[in-house]
């Protein structure tokens, strides 16, 4: 929910959050309330001023389900977050200029809790750690649409909760 300043509801639970490559948005994945929330960041300021939110589960779910992690493709015009319960990869379009989302769909991240997840530094790649079922997965990323397309490898990993590319 939204209170009257504008700011996005503190019992929503906002977990992590990330900027956008040009710096003047950011999006806060809310693990209470299965929400993503869209912001504009005003660099000068420091201030976060709330766009829009939008639901990471598919309408009609009924299960329990809590959001974990969030990454934005390198190209910076989609965005990914986790759902762990419902266990999958929701897929947004981003408006660069207006920094709002576009719900694409929900991706099955092939296994249980998916907890973090990361994308490989060319934009090819996203690997899914889940954790209740010991299994990091790799899936393509689509170069022309950035939708998550195909597994690629399932590599079984002891309760997994965080990958990450060296730099």
């Amino acid at each position: 929910g939204e209170d009257p300043r504008g700011a996005h509801d503190a019992a929503s639970g906002p977990r992590h959050l990330t900027f956008s490559p040009d710096g003047r948005h950011a999006y806060a994945i809310c693990e209470l309330d299965s929400t993503m929330a869209a912001l504009a960041y005003d660099a000068s300021a420091g201030m976060l001023t709330l766009l829009e939110s939008h639901p990471m589960l598919p309408p009609g779910f009924d299960g329990h389900s809590h959001c974990a992690d969030i990454a934005i493709h390198p190209s910076g015009r989609f965005l990914y977050g986790s759902n762990r319960g419902h266990d999958s990869i929701t897929m947004f379009a981003r408006d660069p200029e207006s920094g709002r989302l576009t719900l694409l769909g929900h991706r099955s991240t092939e296994g249980k809790t998916p907890r973090n997840f990361t994308i490989a530094p060319d934009g090819r790649f996203l690997l899914v750690a889940n954790q209740d079922s010991d299994t990091i997965v790799t899936i393509a990323i689509d170069q022309a649409t950035d939708r998550l397309e195909e597994t690629v490898a399932t590599t079984p990993m002891p309760t997994p909760v965080c990958v990450r590319f060296g730099r």
